[in-house]
């Protein structure tokens, strides 16, 4: 998220002066017009975050250091962060 803007100022302009066939041009403009939507980069957003922490929740509970008491007191804190989220 932190490149978008250099995405979308210069990579943009980048492919449409290239000269590309008409259907790919008229793709990239497509792309572009729909990156520039709010709920598509906020639904992106907010993806990545989730994704974020359910992946750390998934490696802390692979660890084989962790007995089944120690990963419950986990999920429970995950499950808290969850509550106060919402």
């Amino acid at each position: 998220m932190e490149n978008y803007k250099l995405q979308h100022s210069e990579v943009w302009n980048e492919c449409l002066q290239d000269k590309l066939m008409p259907d790919i041009n008229s793709r990239i403009i497509g792309v572009k017009t729909q990156m520039s939507n709010f709920s598509l980069l906020f639904g992106l957003y907010l993806s990545e975050r989730i994704l974020k922490i359910t992946d750390n929740l998934s490696k802390t509970l692979q660890l084989k250091s962790f007995c089944a008491a120690e990963a419950q007191v986990i999920v429970g804190h995950y499950k808290d962060f969850d509550e106060y989220a919402t």
